[in-house]
């Protein structure tokens, strides 16, 4: 009923959906006289989804890291999205909003473009710490101990290890030469 625009996150914006993958989702509203509107349709959209997901149809979709979590808006608008981003984001929010993927109009993409850029590039120690204890925990929760080693996304080494590298340099503020950035961009996709 309303122009969106839709970030994609995760493994589907790098194109690396697998058997169990889902996508993850969130939707902007472009104008903000269209919010009420977008919000209403947004949580329609979410009804639809959950009842798909009751009678056992698979739903790939997943808007639940919008801001402020399950309590926040579906459809926040480009300034408040903005506001969240720059006063509110999570460490591991900028970790997610990490080059999504973003669908829509022309002038929505752009703006998107424009309130990310530069998004999650100053992260301090802190953070940085607390990035760290997250992927230990993800490794420690989501693979079983003796399959750690033969896990080829999160086990060592694995592509989990080469996607965070990716992630945490532009977050540090480090930047690699086009052919090192190349060269780990082919290997996680390899």
């Amino acid at each position: 009923p309303v122009p969106l625009v839709v970030l994609g996150l995760g493994s589907f914006a790098r194109q690396e959906l697998g058997p169990t993958s889902d996508l993850d989702l969130i939707a902007i509203v472009e104008e903000a006289h269209g919010q009420p509107r977008a919000e209403e349709y947004m949580q329609r959209v979410v009804k639809v989804l959950d009842r798909w997901k009751r009678v056992g149809l698979p739903t790939l979709f997943d808007f639940r890291l919008r801001p402020e979590g399950g309590k926040g808006l579906l459809a926040p608008t480009m300034d408040g999205f903005g506001g969240y981003l720059r006063d509110d984001a999570a460490t591991w929010e900028k970790f997610a909003l990490y080059e999504p993927a973003i669908f829509g109009s022309d002038k929505g993409v752009r703006e998107a473009e424009h309130l990310l850029a530069g998004f999650g590039t100053k992260t301090t120690e802190s953070e940085l710490a607390e990035l760290l204890s997250m992927k230990s925990r993800i490794e420690n929760e989501r693979v079983k101990p003796e399959l750690a080693d033969r896990d080829l996304k999160l086990g060592p080494g694995g592509l989990g290890d080469i996607e965070w590298l990716l992630r945490l340099r532009r977050m540090m503020g480090v930047d690699l030469s086009l052919a090192e950035q190349a060269e780990l961009t082919t290997a996680l996709r390899e």
